[in-house]
């Protein structure tokens, strides 16, 4: 089992930026850092999309999952309109198979840390969007929003402070390894968020 984890944005891209100035791409590189190095432990053959503040195309990003011949792990962080709009999501680009079955695992995982379920989604559903990273990349593919920046709690809470993030990577890992067979990493004790 391979994997390519990829930190969503960079460099040019920053992505969503919250009111502090935090950038969606530094969220989504910290707890993509995280992740490779719990996959890293845990013996899976992990690379990374990238592992700076750089920008990085969305053909470059398959590219380097298609070449390691790996399972392309995407994450990201959510913004809305609506400060209201708050959870985690994971997408896959159609229902089915083994993207979708890694999907679940890591989204129960996310949820069980008391995230919002927002549920597995396809870009195949109706209204819904066309992620090249998942329609382009060979092997099996998910897409993890991680929270809303946009939501006043989330961001206090899971997505700006180090240990909201180690706690997300640790679901995502926990979910990469249940879906691959890998090793099993107990979860750390609830902190206080």
């Amino acid at each position: 089992m391979k994997i390519a984890i990829d930190p969503g944005h960079g460099g040019r891209d920053p992505g969503t930026v919250h009111a502090t100035g935090v950038h969606e791409s530094d969220i989504a590189l910290d707890v993509g850092l995280r992740t490779y190095a719990r996959l890293n432990d845990a013996k899976i053959g992990v690379d990374l999309t990238r592992g700076k503040d750089e920008f990085v195309s969305l053909a470059r990003r398959v590219q380097i999952a298609n070449d390691f011949g790996a399972a392309l792990l995407a994450i990201h962080v959510n913004a809305a309109a609506s400060t209201k709009a708050r959870g985690a999501e994971t997408w896959v680009w159609r229902r089915g198979g083994e993207s979708e079955r890694w999907a679940r695992l890591v989204q129960a995982e996310l949820v069980a840390l008391g995230l919002r379920d927002r549920g597995v989604k396809s870009c195949a559903d109706p209204d819904s969007r066309s992620l090249y990273v998942l329609r382009r990349t060979s092997g099996p593919a998910i897409l993890v929003e991680c929270g809303f920046l946009s939501h006043a709690e989330e961001a206090r809470d899971w997505l700006i402070p180090a240990h909201g993030r180690t706690r997300i990577a640790d679901a995502i890992v926990r979910g990469t390894l249940a879906w691959s067979g890998g090793t099993t990493i107990t979860p750390p004790p609830a902190a206080v968020v």
